[in-house]
């Protein structure tokens, strides 16, 4: 057999070390798009992880409001009676201050009575001096009377004496 060429063989080493390197800058990008593709699974990961919490506060949040929806619906009251309950409101408002009114009158009726029967007491307690002042000047006059019938009834019985004893004799 005959001996391969140098030029052949420098040619083949040549051609073989360009697709060594060819094949380095493949293995390089695909390594470089590994890395990035790992990286790119990582930032998805804590994105789906982030997601699912975001969720289960979400759903944590849902079972809140319903139960707080069905709190306010137990305890609420429909709109019509809302309505109704304002209404009636607003007329036990105005019988109030309608009884108020009456109410503000019959103090002042009840004032004017309270200051005519004041001025009945002053009467009655004037009326009640005068009296006490006539009984005294009636017990006083009675008194003197009395005195008096006593002193004729002595001079009367003084005088009869002297008229019994003269007949007597």
């Amino acid at each position: 057999m005959r001996p391969i060429s140098s030029t052949i063989l420098v040619t083949l080493l040549a051609a073989v070390c360009g697709l060594c390197t060819i094949q380095w800058y493949r293995e390089s990008d695909l390594r470089q798009l590994g890395v990035d593709l790992r990286n790119e699974t990582t930032k998805l990961a804590g994105a789906n992880q982030e997601l699912e919490n975001r969720v289960k506060a979400a759903d944590g949040e849902i079972l809140r409001l319903t139960a707080s929806l069905g709190e306010l619906r137990q305890t609420s009251v429909s709109k019509q009676e809302h309505e109704e309950q304002t209404i009636l409101n607003t007329q036990l408002r105005e019988m109030a201050e309608k009884q108020n009114a009456a109410i503000k009158q019959q103090n002042e009726s009840i004032e004017k009575q309270n200051a005519l029967i004041e001025q009945a007491n002053v009467a009655i307690k004037q009326g009640n001096e005068t009296i006490k002042k006539i009984t005294d000047e009636r017990d006083s006059l009675s008194k003197k009377l009395n005195e008096t019938v006593a002193k004729y009834n002595k001079l009367q019985a003084e005088g009869a004496k002297p008229a019994n004893t003269a007949a007597a004799q």
